[in-house]
């Protein structure tokens, strides 16, 4: 019986231990705050730094496919129009994709409607 009551006041001096650490918790919450509000704001930074990033590949890519276009290297201009068409884009580089594809398709049909000159 003396057994059983050792481990018995060993976990009731743990659980009073553990009660009387969980008050002083609540202003530690406080300072948790802080940092989480800290975080989010770096979250936040870095999202936008993607967002710019990605607008700005869209845009170097776009101005690549609009020179292609003007070289009459269609199927070119196409491939690099395809490694952007899964970003999100702003609605006026959306257009600027639409556009090109337009300008490629009509291109490349009509390279392949001029028949090949024989030497």
């Amino acid at each position: 019986m003396k057994m059983s009551l050792i481990p018995m006041a060993a976990v009731v001096a743990a659980l009073t231990l553990t009660a009387c650490g969980e008050k002083s918790d609540a202003p530690a919450a406080a300072g948790d705050g802080k940092a989480a509000t800290a975080t989010l704001e770096k979250v936040a930074a870095t999202a936008s730094d993607a967002a710019g990033k990605v607008v700005a590949q869209a845009k170097e890519a776009l101005d690549k496919a609009q020179q292609l276009v003007g070289q009459a290297k269609f199927q070119e201009a196409q491939d690099v129009l395809k490694s952007i068409e899964s970003l999100k884009l702003t609605s006026e580089q959306q257009k600027s994709l639409s556009d090109l594809k337009t300008k490629i398709e009509q291109g490349i049909a009509a390279a392949k409607s001029v028949p090949a000159l024989k030497p």
